[in-house]
């Protein structure tokens, strides 16, 4: 399969890769269908997070199940899905509480620190660990262009409850200030896989 991989500050290739497999009867193979862009994913391009090169890039995506674990049950083959940064358990401590993206057991899409993480969706498949956990359906009628909107959103619930546990901010002006921020600061670019 053909991958976005890091090679070092400011240099990323596209390069052949091995077909991700099931590792866990928790697993899920996607054909990964749109992925994006976004302003995390220049922490480690420009050097600003220091990351050990040669991950598959990505962490915020769109596919089709093609392949799952025993252990999955809320999914089936030729699901369409919208997956977030992070896997999450749905059970720990964090999960439980709405904080999925602080879940004990998540890992990190698209990223090689910190240690926690797995090869991300900026290629033709990706495997997702913690899938019925992890994946979203989509709503119906939405377009696929919006859907990899909608991963990349997904830390828009998480982060404003995150910073109003540690400040004096409410959950309603916490949305409001990292929704800005965020708007100001990424710059997302949709686009399909071919």
């Amino acid at each position: 399969m053909r991958a976005v991989v890091l090679k070092g500050d400011y240099h990323v290739e596209v390069e052949d890769r091995p077909v991700p497999q099931i590792r866990e009867p928790t697993d899920a193979i996607l054909r990964v269908t749109s992925t994006a862009l976004c302003g995390s994913d220049l922490h480690f391009y420009r050097g600003h997070l220091k990351c050990p090169p040669g991950f598959i890039c990505g962490h915020e995506f769109v596919g089709e199940v093609v392949a799952k674990g025993d252990a999955v049950k809320q999914f089936d083959i030729g699901d369409k899905v919208v997956v977030p940064f992070y896997t999450a358990c749905g059970a720990c401590y964090y999960c439980v509480r709405g904080q999925a993206s602080r879940c004990a057991k998540g890992e990190l899409f698209g990223n090689s620190a910190p240690a926690n993480t797995v090869d991300g969706g900026q290629a033709e498949f990706v495997r997702c660990p913690l899938a019925d956990t992890t994946f979203v359906r989509p709503p119906e009628g939405i377009p696929e262009e919006m859907l990899v909107l909608m991963a990349i959103s997904s830390r828009l619930v998480t982060s404003p409850r995150h910073v109003s546990s540690k400040t004096s901010l409410t959950v309603t002006d916490a949305n409001s200030q990292w929704s800005r921020s965020a708007a100001d600061r990424s710059a997302c670019a949709p686009s399909r896989v071919r």
